[in-house]
């Protein structure tokens, strides 16, 4: 209740401040004016994380490189040594020394052979001596037989003699061709050019016939011995080019042989490849034959960042859907089949053309809205980066 107090009091604040009335009316009705014509309020618009697509491309399978073990061979490699036993008075040769065929590599101890043949000479020469004397006393005789003043017997001997001698000059001429030929094997010649792998023996060792004095190899193209599975033996033929690999370097060989039998142990047949000239390989080195083997296993391939761990040890990726005009993420398990560098393939509940994110699932739960950048392909590259 008013006082009468309080009513002069507002009767007096009236007719004190009635002229601001008006300006303060006008006031409140332009506020409320500005409030009814102002927008709601609006939400902020959710943070998308930007995520980078993989269009999935079906194929029939996948293709497998299998790598074979092989060793490097010399197309010749032997133990050379003397047909004679002898004392070594010269080896001229070293390990690593290149040699041509012919090349005398070491040799005997001769005097001996000397000695023998400049008797066989000298018994020659007195053969020779016996037969021009026999030959003189057989002319003589004959003339003397015609006139009847020598025996038929005499000179039938003379004639004997000289058979004889004959004879006795073929027996030492071959006893002198064989301490030449043995003369001639003292020397230990290059049977192939090559270059000296071992050296065995050294000056002044006395040598059995037979026992190796160096260890030779050719020099030149090299061969390769490998074993390879009956199933990938059939894809080969004589001739092909098939990839080596040496020392990490990829090399072009060519298919020499392929064996007709399976070795009972490793179950592989052996083939025999001749490697270019320029590889730079050495007797015993390890080759690796690379072939191809195609699993008929119907999939996709996708970058390794793509899949992820599961629960229960499963495999997933994550599909992107569009729902209300946005990208949602979905998890799809999936089977790894086969991994290869950066990517693997898979195969699951998935579909071409489908759209996968691409890398950084780890930051992504299903059922989060992303939003889109460029896609990439199965390698992770962006499309249209790759041979720039």
């Amino acid at each position: 209740m008013i006082t009468q107090s309080g009513r002069v009091l507002v009767v007096h604040w009236v007719r004190r401040y009635w002229v601001f009335l008006p300006v303060l009316v006008t006031a409140l009705a332009l506020m409320a004016s500005i409030s009814a014509r102002a927008p709601a309020a609006q939400a902020p618009a959710p943070h998308l994380l930007p995520t980078r697509a993989l269009t999935l491309e079906p194929l029939p399978g996948y293709q497998l490189t299998r790598r074979f073990a092989g060793q490097v061979l010399a197309r010749q490699d032997a133990d050379v040594g003397f047909e004679l036993a002898g004392q070594l008075a010269d080896v001229r040769v070293n390990d690593g020394d290149r040699v041509v065929a012919g090349q005398v590599l070491a040799r005997l101890d001769t005097a001996l052979l000397a000695t023998e043949r400049t008797q066989l000479q000298a018994q020659l020469a007195d053969n020779r001596a016996r037969q021009t004397l026999n030959q003189a006393n057989i002319e003589r005789h004959g003339r003397l037989q015609a006139g009847g003043f020598a025996s038929q017997q005499r000179l039938d001997e003379l004639e004997t003699e000289r058979d004889t001698l004959r004879a006795a000059a073929d027996a030492l001429g071959a006893q002198l061709s064989n301490v030449d030929t043995r003369l001639h094997k003292a020397q230990l010649r290059a049977p192939f050019s090559g270059v000296v792998a071992r050296r065995y023996a050294d000056q002044g060792m006395v040598v059995n016939a037979g026992s190796p004095v160096l260890k030779l190899q050719q020099q030149g193209e090299m061969e390769v011995a490998v074993g390879v599975p009956v199933p990938f033996a059939l894809q080969l033929v004589v001739s092909q080019q098939v990839a080596v690999e040496l020392r990490d370097e990829i090399l072009n060989a060519s298919v020499l042989s392929i064996g007709a039998d399976v070795h009972p142990i490793t179950n592989t047949v052996n083939v025999r490849l001749l490697m270019p000239d320029s590889a730079r390989g050495f007797n015993g080195d390890i080759v690796h034959l690379h072939m191809s083997e195609v699993i008929a296993q119907p999939g996709f391939w996708v970058p390794a960042d793509a899949v992820a761990s599961g629960m229960r040890g499963r495999w997933v990726v994550y599909s992107l859907v569009q729902l209300d005009g946005l990208y949602r993420v979905q998890a799809r398990d999936v089977q790894i089949h086969h991994t290869e560098g950066d990517r693997v393939f898979i195969s699951g509940a998935l579909t071409a053309g489908e759209k996968l994110v691409a890398a950084g699932i780890h930051r992504l739960v299903p059922g989060q809205a992303v939003s889109l950048l460029p896609d990439v392909d199965s390698d992770g590259e962006q499309l249209g980066e790759r041979g720039r």
